[in-house]
C-alpha cells in the first residue's frame, strides 16, 4: 500500500499577491513541469505577468504561486 501526502494548499490571485507583498508574507512557487518548490520568499516586485522573488523572475504561466490568501487572513483577524 502507497502512502500519499497530500498538502492542502491556496492558489493566489493577483488580489492576494499584493496583500502578501504588503504584509511582508513569503509565498511559495511551484514549478507544474518539474513537479516542485523552486522558490520561497518575501515578493520583492509585483507586475501583471509574475512576480520577482530572491531576484529571479517568475511568470504567472509557469509557474503556481501558493500562500495565504486575503479572505483567509481577514477571517482569522
Amino acid at each position: 500500500m502507497a502512502y500519499r501526502n497530500r498538502l492542502n494548499k491556496t492558489t493566489l490571485s493577483y488580489e492576494d499577491l499584493e496583500y502578501n507583498k504588503k504584509l511582508g508574507l513569503p509565498i511559495e512557487i511551484y514549478c507544474p513541469k518539474q513537479q516542485k518548490t523552486i522558490a520561497f520568499g518575501r515578493i520583492e516586485a509585483l507586475m501583471n505577468h509574475g512576480v520577482i522573488i530572491n531576484q529571479s523572475i517568475y511568470s504567472n504561466h509557469d509557474y503556481v504561486f501558493f500562500g495565504l490568501t486575503k479572505n483567509k487572513i481577514m477571517s482569522h483577524s
